[in-house]
C-alpha cells in the first residue's frame, strides 16, 4: 500500500508493507502474523503481530504487548478483502488478456469514479487514514486501474489497484489543495497450499496492554 501526496508544493510519501500468513482465516480460530514495516518523512517503523483468535500479540521496534484484537484496530484480513474486490461483469466486457511467461494471465480494467466509490470507498478511507486526511465533499478520483493476475492453476497470483487523489484540505483556516498518487497490492505466495504460521518466541509471556501503558 503507497501514498504519495502534494499540496502547496509540499511533497509526502507513505509506503505500507505487511508479509501476511494466515491459516484457518474462514474457521472460529483463525491464525495470523504479520511483519509490517512502514516509513514517515525519515522515521520508519517495524512491528510484528502474531494473531490467534481474538487475542493479538504485538512487537513494535522491541516494544511487546498483548491485546485483544478490538483494541489493536487493524484486521489485516479485512484490508485485503477491501483490496481484492471481485469486479462486476460489465467492466470486464472487451477487456484484454494477456498471457505471461509463466503462463498466468493478467487482466487490466480501467474504472470510472461511481464504480470505484461503490468498490472502494473502505480501502480509499484506510490509505487516506494513514496519511492523516479524511475524504472531502470534494474529493475527486482519476486514472483509475485494476490489474489483476490469475496462475495456471486458476488462483488469483496478484491484485493491483492504482488511482490518483484530488481533494481539499482546511489546515488552520487556510484551504489547501491535495493530490496523491495511491495504490494498493495483494501478492499471493503459493496459492492454494496448506499455510504453516510460525508463532514468536515467547509470544506467550508477552505482558498485557494495560501493563505497558
Amino acid at each position: 500500500m503507497n501514498i504519495k501526496a502534494e499540496a502547496e508544493g509540499v511533497n509526502m510519501e507513505v509506503p505500507i508493507s505487511a508479509d501476511i500468513q494466515i491459516s484457518g482465516i474462514k474457521s472460529d480460530s483463525p491464525v495470523m502474523r504479520v511483519a509490517m514495516s512502514t516509513q514517515i518523512m525519515d522515521q520508519k517503523m517495524d512491528a510484528d503481530m502474531y494473531i490467534e483468535g481474538d487475542t493479538a500479540y504485538v512487537d513494535i521496534m522491541g516494544s511487546k504487548y498483548k491485546a485483544p484484537m478490538e483494541e489493536v484496530g487493524v484486521n489485516y484480513a479485512d484490508q485485503i478483502d477491501q483490496i481484492v474486490i471481485p469486479l462486476p461483469e460489465e467492466v470486464l466486457n472487451d477487456v484484454q488478456i494477456v498471457e505471461n511467461a509463466d503462463c498466468s494471465k493478467s487482466v487490466s480494467v480501467v474504472l470510472n469514479q461511481d464504480t470505484f466509490t461503490e468498490l472502494y470507498t473502505d480501502l480509499s478511507n484506510s490509505i487516506l487514514k494513514n496519511t492523516g486526511l479524511e475524504t472531502t465533499p470534494d474529493c475527486t478520483f482519476t486514472d483509475i486501474k485494476v490489474v489483476i493476475t490469475v496462475t495456471e492453476d486458476g488462483y488469483i497470483g496478484a491484485y493491483k489497484i492504482s488511482y490518483k487523489i484530488n481533494m481539499s484540505e482546511e489546515v488552520d483556516g487556510e484551504t489547501y489543495t491535495v493530490v496523491a498518487d495511491a495504490s494498493a497490492e495483494v501478492e499471493f505466495n503459493n496459492p492454494g497450499q496448506t499455510v504453516t504460521v510460525t508463532a514468536p518466541e515467547g509470544y506467550q509471556n508477552y505482558p498485557s496492554i494495560d501493563e505497558v501503558e
